[in-house]
């Protein structure tokens, strides 16, 4: 696959990540590779267990005890994350890395007061400021994340705010030091929807003021489509397509991402009918079928061997677009996919 445009700001390659004893160990992600440009916006999407937060948790060095990233590369500003020693990567999470984690209240300390723990990040990233300077700064960042009252807010704890304030606590402590780049985990998740628009419409203001790149994490295609420019749909730990979201809602080139499009909940008039689903469930990754993994759901493969006995690579489809299908040229273009 050559999908080079110009060096990107972030751009991983082949990633690979283990779980449990390394004698009896369960590979959750299998040859993961991600490019993304400074100033844009990457969605990935796919249903729950599909690899996207491991993926990203694992670029940061955050991986849980038992899990390990046993090859790849992760080039982040002309450094490899992934070969960082833990003091360096101290310096790049929550500096030249800004993480938007999926559950503020259990991310926030409830001990200490919003300024509090936005001011930590000042002073472990920014030390040249003052108390002064922080402070001001502080301010300076609620009223950036529309928070109001930020001089009376700056003393209040995560309890004392609402879920929709606490996830803008959240962009303001990933924000505090100007990162590069933001990564987002199903930011929105826990709210309701008006509350998950204007997240999601403020999120994308913040990263357009800066100027940085941001990878935007959910299950939720309407979300990619309203705030993404590159879409990556992720199935059973792997990248089964990428490309420009017009490409991928337009033109999809894997029956995965056809079976999520379709599953769309649109507002339409005239006779209801019901919501199609893709069938079966993903798969056990301890149990993972031979060939393509999304095999037994999918629409196409029927009994063709290969399907049965090749896993299909990631091949270039058109320019920027990629898919891991071997019949992509049998997917008829999805007809109005509202991007």
């Amino acid at each position: 696959m050559n999908m080079e445009l110009h060096t990107p700001l972030l751009q991983v390659d082949d990633l690979h990540v283990e779980f449990g004893d390394p004698r009896d160990s369960l590979e959750v992600i299998r040859g993961v590779s991600l490019r993304v440009e400074a100033g844009r916006t990457m969605g990935i999407v796919g249903e729950s267990g599909s690899g996207k937060s491991v993926t990203v948790m694992s670029l940061l060095g955050l991986l849980p005890k038992a899990g390990r990233v046993t090859a790849g590369t992760a080039h982040f500003m002309g450094q490899d994350l992934l070969e960082l020693s833990e003091r360096r990567m101290q310096s790049v999470r929550g500096g030249e890395i800004g993480m938007i984690f999926q559950d503020p209240m259990t991310a926030l300390n409830p001990i200490m007061s919003i300024g509090q723990q936005i001011d930590e990040s000042l002073r472990r990233h920014s030390p040249d400021l003052n108390r002064r300077s922080r402070h001001k700064r502080i301010l300076e960042l609620l009223d950036m994340v529309r928070i109001p009252r930020p001089d009376q807010r700056v003393n209040q704890h995560p309890h004392e705010l609402s879920g929709g304030m606490r996830q803008r606590v959240m962009i303001a402590i990933a924000m505090a030091n100007n990162p590069r780049l933001i990564l987002a985990d199903e930011p929105t998740t826990a709210l309701d929807v008006t509350v998950q628009a204007q997240i999601l419409r403020l999120l994308l203001e913040v990263q357009r003021e800066s100027d940085a790149a941001l990878v935007l994490i959910t299950h939720d295609l309407g979300v990619i489509a309203e705030v993404a420019d590159h879409a990556t749909v992720m199935y059973a730990g792997t990248v089964v397509e990428t490309g420009t979201v017009r490409d991928v809602f337009h033109r999809p080139s894997h029956p995965y991402t056809v079976g999520l499009l379709q599953s769309r909940l649109t507002l339409t008039t005239g006779e209801r009918q019901e919501l199609p689903t893709i069938p079966g469930q993903p798969p056990d990754l301890r149990l993972l079928p031979t060939g393509c993994a999304y095999r037994p759901r999918c629409h196409i493969a029927g009994s063709r061997e290969i399907c049965r006995t090749d896993r299909p690579p990631l091949n270039e489809v058109g320019p920027a677009h990629a898919a891991a299908c071997f019949f992509s040229d049998e997917l008829a273009p999805l007809q109005g996919a509202n991007v």
